[in-house]
């Protein structure tokens, strides 16, 4: 893929992605906040803005260079798996709550990067004893993560109900 045709994609990607973002936070209802710029769409629309402005100015440098070189593709079949179990947590969020599937989604993501890698595969009991500590550092920080956001911050997560 030539680099011009990546950046190009990408920023044109951003810019609509931005806009719109800019225009649902500009529709979400602020009306419990005293003052806008303590509102939540207050962040949302600083940053989409940073982020416009830098997409802008990626736009307008490839069309004015248009570099030739041949780069990595934009998608690796490691990047659309991430989006893909990315889009499932989320969507699998509110039947099986946070806990439960934050643990699964980082032992998949976790094993799927670990076996990506260039090097060597283990076998048997070692591929196992592996398992278990993707398991292990999952359960950990899903964990770490829950209690600081619903201990300290008052956080309410998604849980899970079998009724």
């Amino acid at each position: 893929m030539r680099q011009w045709t990546r950046d190009l994609t990408l920023s044109v990607g951003l810019i609509i992605f931005c806009i719109v973002n800019f225009i649902y936070s500009a529709a979400t209802d602020t009306r419990t906040v005293e003052y806008r710029l303590a509102g939540a769409t207050s962040y949302m629309q600083l940053w989409l803005s940073v982020l416009l402005v830098l997409s802008l100015i990626l736009l307008v440098r490839t069309l004015k260079k248009k570099p030739d070189n041949v780069v990595a593709p934009m998608w690796t079949k490691l990047g659309v798996l991430t989006l893909a179990v990315l889009a499932v947590y989320l969507l699998v969020m509110p039947y099986i709550g946070f806990f439960i599937d934050t643990v699964i989604f980082l032992t998949v993501l976790i094993a799927a990067f670990t076996l990506t890698a260039p090097h060597e595969r283990k076998e048997g009991p070692a591929f196992y004893r592996q398992w278990a500590a993707w398991l292990l550092v999952s359960l950990i920080s899903t964990t770490v993560i829950y209690y600081l956001f619903a201990n300290i911050l008052k956080v309410v997560f998604p849980k899970f109900s079998l009724f």
